[in-house]
C-alpha cells in the first residue's frame, strides 16, 4: 500500500452500495458505502 492506494480509496468516499462511483473492491469493512473506516484500514497497511 502507499499514497496512491490511500488517495484511490479517497476518492471513492461517500459512495454507497447502487451509487455509480461505488465500487466493492474499496470497500475494505463490507458495510457497502466507502468511508473514512476505510481509508483507515489503507492508512494502516501502507509500507
Amino acid at each position: 500500500m502507499n499514497i496512491v492506494d490511500i488517495q484511490t480509496v479517497a476518492g471513492h468516499f461517500a459512495q454507497v452500495l447502487g451509487d455509480p462511483n461505488y465500487h466493492p473492491r474499496y470497500d475494505l469493512d463490507g458495510d457497502d458505502a466507502i468511508g473514512v473506516t476505510d481509508i483507515i484500514l489503507v492508512a494502516q497497511s501502507w509500507q
